[in-house]
């Protein structure tokens, strides 16, 4: 199956005839008058990155100082290498906004989650939940967008965090009161958007890669986040998630994202990013523990406990032929 990154032209060459003495005839019924059309180039086509509320800039949204007024705690923006994957990424192709503030180095410190997302991107509304000991999970749909949130403060009064959280939501409300959403990301991705991951013969390579017996894969993952917002954006965007379980506590769970290779540049650039050669991708990379693999207009990452990506690359290549036969 073809890679939709390029565009892949039919070459028409003509012979015209006359070209010298001892050249054929030309037919009967020719056109002496046709002109010859031009042979059209290849060239590929370029991945744009998608619009992203805010164009994804937090400080945009709320400064630290913003945030420290809101919450009653100086906090940092925080991010880390899961940042990278498809789950968090996902945010950004539905054309909206993650942001992270927290209060490190403090262990078990107060931090303040939010996501944001076009409202006609999703389907699942935010909730509001506050519980002692812990914070407030809470959201709303304000003008455009839906707004899903977590503030962590464990040893706050529920009065405390209830009320910091309506602060916040009226204060994202007037800083997106004038913004629209987005233009939906139009993604020419070639590989499904729901993918049974029994049927992966690539998992018994991948799960034997993981020290395990190989075998059926699994659906990976649930609502392990306590930020709802990442769960909005992966039904719609059609992420798939499965999982294979190997020796101990090794495993590896594969995350695919179609029509997410545009965030290739971004991966490919992260510190620690390593190159790496995987049959029929058109680039891997390897960060940490996971392999980031690029074919056509589609991402999907391999990500591992303990065995080292090195042991999946055949697994990956697998992956790439059967994701390209399953479109």
């Amino acid at each position: 199956m073809r890679h939709s990154r390029v565009t892949i032209a039919a070459v028409v060459v003509l012979f015209a005839g006359g070209l010298s003495a001892c050249a054929a005839e030309p037919p009967a019924d020719a056109d002496p008058t046709a002109t010859v059309a031009p042979t059209p180039t290849t060239e590929p086509v370029e991945l744009t990155s998608p619009e992203r509320l805010l164009d994804g800039d937090c400080e945009a949204l709320f400064t630290s100082a913003d945030v420290a007024g809101l919450v009653g705690t100086a906090l940092q923006p925080s991010s880390s290498e899961w940042s990278l994957d498809p789950d968090y990424l996902v945010i950004g192709q539905l054309g909206g906004i993650d942001c992270t503030w927290t209060e490190l180095p403090v262990p078990g410190g107060v931090a303040l989650s939010l996501i944001a997302l076009p409202t006609s991107q999703v389907t699942r509304s935010p909730t509001t939940e506050c519980t002692p000991g812990y914070g407030c999970i809470f959201g709303s749909v304000e003008g455009d967008f839906s707004l899903y949130g977590v503030l962590y403060d464990p040893t706050a009064p529920i009065a405390t965090t209830t009320a910091a959280t309506q602060a916040i939501t009226a204060a994202f409300a007037a800083a997106t009161s004038t913004v629209t959403a987005p233009e939906p990301y139009v993604v020419d991705a070639e590989w499904p958007t729901e993918i049974d991951c029994a049927t992966l013969d690539a998992g018994g390579l991948i799960g034997a890669a993981a020290g395990g017996a190989g075998g059926a894969g699994m659906e990976w993952g649930g609502d392990a986040e306590p930020n709802t917002g990442y769960y909005a954006a992966q039904t719609p965007a059609g992420v798939t998630k499965c999982g294979w379980a190997g020796a101990g506590d090794e495993n590896a769970v594969v995350t695919v994202l179609p029509g997410g290779a545009w965030a290739v540049d971004e991966v490919s650039t992260a510190a620690g990013a390593a190159p790496v050669e995987v049959e029929g991708a058109d680039s891997a990379v390897a960060v940490g523990d996971r392999l980031h693999v690029f074919a056509g207009d589609n991402w999907f990452t391999i990500t591992v406990t303990s065995a080292g990506t090195d042991a999946f690359v055949p697994a990956a290549a697998e992956l790439v032929a059967e994701l390209d036969a399953l479109s």
